[in-house]
Protein backbone atom coordinates (compact mmCIF):
# COMPACT_ATOMS: atom_id res chain seq x y z
CA UNK A 1 0.00 0.00 0.00
CA UNK A 2 1.34 3.41 -1.02
CA UNK A 3 1.96 6.43 1.41
CA UNK A 4 -0.51 8.05 -0.21
CA UNK A 5 -3.00 5.45 -0.12
CA UNK A 6 -2.38 5.11 3.70
CA UNK A 7 -2.78 8.71 4.25
CA UNK A 8 -6.03 9.16 2.48
CA UNK A 9 -7.11 6.77 4.58
CA UNK A 10 -6.49 7.90 7.71
CA UNK A 11 -7.80 11.49 7.12
CA UNK A 12 -10.70 9.85 6.15
CA UNK A 13 -10.85 8.05 9.65
CA UNK A 14 -9.78 11.09 11.60
CA UNK A 15 -12.69 12.97 9.36
CA UNK A 16 -15.06 10.36 10.53
CA UNK A 17 -13.91 9.99 14.04
CA UNK A 18 -13.63 14.11 14.07
CA UNK A 19 -17.76 14.02 12.66
CA UNK A 20 -18.91 11.21 15.62
CA UNK A 21 -17.26 13.43 17.96
CA UNK A 22 -19.42 16.68 16.85
CA UNK A 23 -22.66 14.67 17.02
CA UNK A 24 -22.05 13.62 20.82
CA UNK A 25 -21.00 17.01 21.42
CA UNK A 26 -24.40 18.02 19.93
CA UNK A 27 -26.16 15.50 22.01
CA UNK A 28 -24.58 16.74 25.40
CA UNK A 29 -26.23 20.23 26.31
CA UNK A 30 -23.97 22.76 28.30
CA UNK A 31 -25.09 20.84 31.59
CA UNK A 32 -23.90 17.58 31.23
CA UNK A 33 -27.27 15.61 30.72
CA UNK A 34 -28.12 13.97 27.41
CA UNK A 35 -31.00 15.39 25.56
CA UNK A 36 -31.92 11.76 24.05
CA UNK A 37 -34.31 10.19 25.86
CA UNK A 38 -33.55 7.62 28.58
CA UNK A 39 -33.91 3.90 26.77
CA UNK A 40 -34.19 2.60 30.14
CA UNK A 41 -37.30 4.32 31.22
CA UNK A 42 -35.45 5.78 34.20
CA UNK A 43 -37.14 9.20 33.67
CA UNK A 44 -40.60 7.54 33.95
CA UNK A 45 -39.47 5.75 37.05
CA UNK A 46 -38.24 8.57 38.39
CA UNK A 47 -41.25 10.45 37.93
CA UNK A 48 -43.38 7.41 38.98
CA UNK A 49 -41.59 7.60 42.47
CA UNK A 50 -42.41 11.20 43.28
CA UNK A 51 -46.43 10.43 42.17
CA UNK A 52 -46.73 7.96 44.43
CA UNK A 53 -44.67 9.75 47.04
CA UNK A 54 -47.35 12.25 46.88
CA UNK A 55 -50.09 9.42 46.64
CA UNK A 56 -48.83 8.11 49.76
CA UNK A 57 -48.48 11.26 51.72
CA UNK A 58 -51.86 12.12 50.91
CA UNK A 59 -53.26 8.62 51.34
CA UNK A 60 -52.04 9.16 55.08
CA UNK A 61 -53.48 12.37 55.68
CA UNK A 62 -56.98 10.82 54.32
CA UNK A 63 -56.69 7.86 56.81
CA UNK A 64 -55.64 10.38 59.82
CA UNK A 65 -58.72 12.59 58.54
CA UNK A 66 -61.17 9.66 58.54
CA UNK A 67 -59.90 8.18 61.72
CA UNK A 68 -60.14 11.42 63.57
CA UNK A 69 -63.62 11.54 62.24
CA UNK A 70 -64.81 7.70 63.26
CA UNK A 71 -63.36 8.74 66.88
CA UNK A 72 -65.41 11.82 67.34
CA UNK A 73 -68.35 9.84 65.79
CA UNK A 74 -67.69 6.82 68.62
CA UNK A 75 -67.43 9.61 71.06
CA UNK A 76 -71.45 11.20 69.76
CA UNK A 77 -72.82 7.57 69.99
CA UNK A 78 -71.42 7.35 73.45
CA UNK A 79 -72.71 10.15 75.16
Amino acid sequence: MSNSNRWAKTDAALNRLDQAISRLERAIPAGGKPRAPDLFGNDELGQARKDLAKMDQASRQVEARLDDMAERLQDMLEQ
